[in-house]
């Protein structure tokens, strides 16, 4: 990656200087959409802010409204409230009736379906926004720009190939060349490599990851994919229903989840009922489970979880303990039986019967483990996660 140093037109962007000046700011945004059963509302209250050289990711299942709010941000919908401001430019204002169009934003976009001109050849896809864009520029420049955009995407040498002889991975390089070639405020990238088989996914996503560090392009990326926005960003929003349920670091989203319905969607969780036994005594809660007694060490403050309210515990899968040994009256420990195994190299991903409970756990390659063997699972209190129901 060191040729690509300076290549993005002779601009260095630190991103340890991105906090002082934002790129993109959305406010209090809505947006519905008349159906035969009335309105829907697509994206409501929508807020958050993207610092200058931030990968920020909109994550969530399809119809959360993620789609609809970059769309929005790209102006290719029009809002039914709110504010949308690019570079600190209002582009868009329910107040103030401002609405700028899409090919004065200064935005770039790669789609999920790449939308590359089939009749074209590489170059003249790429070339087409400086040509026909609200920024054109002088024609000489043109062929040292595009050279230089096809560099940035390892496909140089390829200028005067056919749109429709391009691999699905190849056509993904193309289209984000184009975006960047006019130099774009900020860049959108919705679904952008849902298109292509796992392996590929996989190796254009390490390569776009490298591309955005290096440049240090601003980016809101658009993706149901957790592992995707969690490998990319700098911080997310997980949304439902057009809701944001949480925005933070791929470490604070992943780690601690703002309620059941983020942590069940990042990542696999176990969930299991019950209710309050005992108050918060040093920190620590004690849950009555099916299967029997749990300390939670809760952060919360005691009073949000009174006695006898029903409760969820939730535990990922690679904090809980396995042993395969007799049954020990330890603290949060359990017996169980061994119901399902999937070897997976150095890990083994297992299913584990806990009473009338599931339990999925991830342990080590050589642990020997058999199934129906009777092994103890135990749930560390301050890896457990406490939610309302």
């Amino acid at each position: 990656m060191e040729h690509r140093r300076g290549l993005f037109w002779g601009r260095v962007r630190l991103r340890s200087a991105a906090v002082f000046f934002k790129m993109l700011k959305v406010a209090g945004l809505k947006k519905s959409y008349a159906t035969d059963r009335g309105a829907v509302e697509a994206v409501r209250e929508v807020s958050f802010e993207v610092a200058k050289g931030e990968v920020f990711t909109l994550l969530g299942p399809s119809g959360c409204g993620k789609s609809t709010t970059l769309r929005c941000i790209a102006g290719l919908e029009t809002p039914d409230a709110g504010e949308i401001e690019l570079a600190d430019c209002v582009v868009y204002s329910s107040h103030t009736g401002v609405s700028v169009p899409t090919h004065e934003r200064g935005v770039g976009m790669v789609f999920q379906s790449y939308a590359i001109w089939p009749h074209m050849t590489v170059y003249e896809n790429v070339v087409f926004p400086l040509r026909f864009g609200p920024r054109r520029v002088p024609k000489r420049e043109l062929p040292e720009r595009v050279r230089r955009a096809l560099r940035l995407v390892q496909m140089e040498g390829m200028a005067d190939r056919p749109a429709p002889l391009l691999s699905g991975g190849q056509q993904q390089r193309v289209a984000l060349a184009r975006a960047l070639v006019y130099e774009p405020a900020v860049l959108l990238l919705d679904e952008p490599l849902s298109n292509l088989d796992a392996k590929l996914r996989l190796e254009m996503r390490s390569e776009l990851q490298a591309l955005i560090r290096e440049l240090q392009v601003t980016a809101l990326y658009v993706t149901h994919d957790q592992e995707e926005a969690l490998a990319l960003s700098d911080r997310i929003a997980v949304m439902q229903d057009g809701v944001v349920q949480q925005e933070g670091t791929p470490q604070e989203i992943y780690l601690s989840p703002a309620n059941a319905y983020v942590a069940g969607f990042v990542g696999r969780m176990n969930f299991f009922e019950g209710k309050i036994e005992d108050g918060a005594r040093n920190g620590t809660l004690r849950v009555s489970l099916s299967f029997g007694k749990v300390a939670v060490a809760s952060p919360v403050a005691a009073e949000a979880f009174q006695l006898g309210r029903a409760v969820v515990v939730a535990i990922r899968p690679e904090d809980v303990v396995l042993r395969a040994e007799p049954y020990s009256q330890e603290n949060n420990a359990f017996p169980a039986t061994v119901s399902r195994l999937l070897f997976v190299g150095n890990r083994i991903q297992c299913e584990l019967q806990v009473g009338s409970c599931r339990c999925e756990v991830e342990a080590e390659g050589r642990m020997g483990l058999r199934l129906q063997s009777a092994v103890q699972v135990e749930f560390p209190p301050e890896r457990l996660s406490l939610f309302p129901i």
